[in-house]
Formats: C-alpha cells, sequence, structure tokens
C-alpha cells in the first residue's frame, strides 16, 4: 500500500520538470482523490490509499504532465471568497483578476453605482464575487457562449447568489437599450499569434477567451467605443488588459473622450488594468 507522504514525493519528482508549481499541484490533486483539504494531508502523512485511489491520483498526475491545469483537473477554482466550478469551456479565474472585483467594488462604494454590467463573464467568477458583496444591486453579465453562461449560472446557484441576471450576448448586440453606472471586463487581449498561446495552461483554455486580432486590442477597441451608448452620464469601464498594453488602452480611452483615465498594477507590479468614465456629449 502507498501512503499519502510517498504518494506526495513520487508525484513532486513527476511534476518537477512540468510545473513550476509541482509540489502544490500534486497536493491538491491528492487532496481532490481523496475528497480531503490539503491540511488533512499535512496532518496524516501515513494514511495509506487504496488501489482505486493510487490509480485515480496516478491518472490525474499524467494528465498534469501533459500540461491540463489542475483547475480542469480538479473541476473548481478558488476566487475572491469562493471556491468556482471550471471547465475547458471557460477560461480559469487567476489571483490578478480579484484586482478587477476589488476596483469596482471601490467604484460602487464610492459613486453609488447601481446598474453594473459585465461583458464576458465565463465561469462567472467576477459578476458573482460583486453580486455576493453587494446583495442589494442586480449585476448584469453576458457572455457569447451558451456553455459559459450554463456555467456560471451554475456557480451563482451553488454559493447561493440571485441577484445576478446572465444574457446570452456577443458583447452589446443583445443590449441595445440598456443603460449602466459601471461596465466592467476581462476581455480577450492575447494577439492572435502570440506564441504564449501554445504555452502553459494557456494551451487548453478557450482561445475565443484569450485571443483579440493581430494587436490583441480587437475586443478592447469595441467595447471602450460601444460602451459609451450604454454608460448613464458619468459612469465608469473598467477593463483588464495585458501589461504592455496599458498605453494603447489609455489612447483608446482618450480617443474616445473619456476622462479621468487611470491604470492599476498587478500583484507583480505589472499595469494590469485601466478605467477611465464618459460624460455624454452635448451638441
Amino acid at each position: 500500500m502507498t501512503r499519502v507522504a510517498s504518494a506526495l514525493s513520487q508525484a513532486r519528482e513527476q511534476l518537477t520538470s512540468h510545473s513550476e508549481s509541482a509540489r502544490l499541484d500534486a497536493e491538491i490533486l491528492l487532496a481532490n482523490t481523496l475528497a480531503q483539504s490539503r491540511t488533512w494531508l499535512f496532518t496524516r502523512p501515513e494514511h495509506e490509499l487504496t488501489h482505486q485511489q493510487l490509480g485515480h491520483f496516478q491518472k490525474l498526475i499524467e494528465q498534469r504532465q501533459s500540461g491540463v491545469p489542475v483547475a480542469y483537473l480538479t473541476g473548481t477554482r478558488d476566487f475572491w471568497n469562493h471556491s468556482f466550478q471550471v471547465t475547458p469551456q471557460v477560461l480559469i479565474p487567476r489571483p490578478e483578476t480579484e484586482i478587477l472585483v476589488e476596483h469596482a467594488l471601490q467604484l460602487i462604494e464610492t459613486h453609488q453605482f447601481r446598474t453594473i454590467l459585465e461583458l464576458g463573464t465565463g465561469s462567472g467568477a467576477i459578476a458573482v464575487s460583486i453580486a455576493d458583496e453587494k446583495r442589494d444591486l442586480t449585476i448584469t453579465a453576458t457572455d457569447i457562449s451558451q456553455q459559459a453562461l450554463n456555467l456560471a449560472k451554475a456557480n451563482a446557484d451553488m454559493i447561493g447568489i440571485n441577484n445576478v441576471r446572465f444574457i446570452h450576448s456577443d458583447w452589446f448586440v443583445s443590449l441595445e437599450h440598456h443603460h449602466y453606472d459601471l461596465i466592467i471586463s476581462n476581455p480577450p487581449y492575447i494577439a492572435q499569434h502570440d506564441i504564449h498561446l501554445n504555452q502553459g495552461d494557456i494551451r487548453f483554455e478557450p482561445k475565443q477567451a484569450l485571443s483579440a486580432g493581430n494587436d490583441g486590442l480587437r475586443d478592447i477597441r469595441l467595447i471602450i467605443d460601444q460602451s459609451r451608448n450604454h454608460l448613464n452620464t458619468g459612469g465608469f469601464v473598467l477593463l483588464e488588459h495585458g501589461y504592455q498594453q496599458a498605453d494603447a488602452v489609455r489612447s483608446l480611452f482618450s480617443g474616445y473622450h473619456y476622462q479621468a483615465i487611470e491604470t492599476i498594477n498587478d500583484l507583480q507590479n505589472h499595469p494590469r488594468m485601466s478605467m477611465a468614465h464618459y460624460i455624454q456629449q452635448t451638441l
């Protein structure tokens, strides 16, 4: 029989050349196999795995060796205050995107915003996290993928969130007459020929949620432009973008006559998101 400690040791060795977080990956996958927490693993290193558990764990390790993201193997990823279901049909929520939630909540509180729109909700992590903090608001969340919307709804139901309205839409197409105080999005922003699309976990994530034209700015450009027709006076747009795109995004905001343009750094001090507000032009 194989004990927890030896199973983890062997898995770490197998993953060392395939993952920068071999130890963490092994712990998460074994905890998932045993339906226990990582803390439980640390306190029971002598616990013996059954043949079935060991076989399942080894299959997960082999898939991780081939590059499959841990979140897709376990079907979950922690984000903000909850664990969200994820599938290969949606992006895996990342820690830096929590800063988007943080600044959205600050804007909502500071300006007493009441109408919030998230474009491209994916797993629903952003909209559901904001809705959980602001139960008195109804948030609209859209996605072009019906599979993503179904998953986002399932996440909202699982967490007990009933103040998010999910709409199937290609950006603003299904929102013709609606206006909002705050529009937020983590849109695709990787150039379609970027080599990173063929590296690491990104290889397994949906390309339509990652890639945005030759310069990576196709969807950001569209959102900044069309948001003007869907913002209440003085409303804000808050977007995540690539760390090398900050100047281009600020230029787009400026070119479309937004004001108070600001870029925000992520946990690695890289410029990761930008925001601006729009005053309706009068003739």
